[in-house]
């Protein structure tokens, strides 16, 4: 257990990006028509967002993401201090993404710019990241932005097991912090853990000069049930579970949240799922299934629990509370088919 709290830090803003190409899974020419519906019940999963074959890269994408989340902060690009990147699909791993997001803006020479290679619980150890960024700094206020997400569809051709379960899609999370401000600010409560024992479940392999995803589907299954309940807990021993509103799992697939939520104690607590919309985003799943609850819904709080977890055998937790200001929107971005 590696409980965590930083106070002093408020989201401000979380821009999603998915795209435009809708892929059905009762259409699906890699799954048997027998078993079409079957594997949607199970999943939960009907619809998934693509990009087709390099149509656009991750870095683009976050620049689209940051334009927007600038323009609609009025945030000027020389008062961001920090930029964390949380991506598995960067278009090359030299330079980082970071860096490239540094130069298409012209960001300060003292721009902080940092990047980070996990999957599912991507966003939470990214949120971590960029308020830990912020709060260590001597100044004792600051700006950052979080940006997170994946092209998947990159990794994972041809592959039945796996086509049906994923789908493309990034979030940039605007996050501001000071210091002089942090008892009006509410904390940030995290538990982060890793069971490397776990690493085989999701990974790649290079097949013909080409790097693809794996999927064991019933190791992710068995780590996530027997592993993430007992993590969650241990977050919640620190906090009140029945001020919990919200609970944000990443959306893995209907069979796995399922068997979480009934083992967590929080009586008071929605789950809502974009699964069925969107399928698994990765590490955007959190923040894109946030943003679709919150825009269509009023919850009685914004005391919320996001909890991602998969990749490494990965886990990442966070309880806090939603600023009440806080700007947000999903954005279709183009595609050619």
């Amino acid at each position: 257990m590696s409980i965590y709290k930083i106070q002093g830090g408020t989201i401000r803003s979380i821009v999603n990006l998915i795209p435009e190409n809708i892929k059905d899974n009762l259409e699906e020419e890699l799954i048997p028509v027998a078993d079409r519906e079957s594997l949607v019940a199970h999943t939960g999963i009907r619809y998934r967002r693509t990009f087709p074959m390099d149509s656009v890269t991750t870095t683009e994408l976050f620049i689209q993401g940051i334009s927007n989340t600038l323009h609609t902060l009025q945030w000027d690009a020389s008062t961001i201090t920090a930029i964390v990147c949380v991506t598995q699909t960067p278009e090359t791993h030299i330079p980082a993404v970071s860096c490239l997001l540094h130069n298409a803006f012209n960001f300060n020479v003292s721009t902080t710019c940092l990047d980070i290679n996990l999957g599912c619980s991507g966003y939470v150890y990214g949120l971590h990241q960029t308020l830990g960024l912020l709060q260590n700094q001597l100044e004792g206020k600051g700006r950052a932005l979080l940006c997170c997400g994946d092209i998947t569809s990159k990794l994972i051709q041809n592959d039945k097991t796996s086509i049906p379960i994923f789908s493309d899609g990034v979030s940039i999370t605007a996050v501001e912090f000071d210091s002089n401000n942090e008892d009006n600010c509410s904390p940030f409560f995290f538990n982060l853990e890793t069971l490397g024992s776990g690493h085989t479940a999701i990974r790649s392999e290079f097949v013909d000069n080409k790097e693809v995803m794996r999927l064991n589907g019933i190791e992710v299954f068995n780590y996530s049930v027997q592993y993430v309940p007992k993590h969650i807990k241990e977050l919640l021993a620190s906090v009140n579970a029945e001020d919990i509103s919200l609970v944000i799992l990443h959306q893995a697939n209907k069979l796995i949240n399922d068997a979480i939520a009934k083992r967590l104690p929080i009586p008071n607590a929605e789950f809502p799922s974009t699964l069925f919309q969107y399928g698994n985003t990765a590490s955007a799943s959190i923040p894109i299934t946030l943003v679709d609850f919150l825009s269509k819904n009023k919850p009685k709080t914004k005391h919320l629990l996001l909890s991602g977890f998969g990749v490494g055998f990965s886990m990442g937790s966070v309880v806090f509370t939603l600023d009440s200001t806080v700007h947000f929107s999903i954005i279709e971005f183009p595609t050619d088919s």
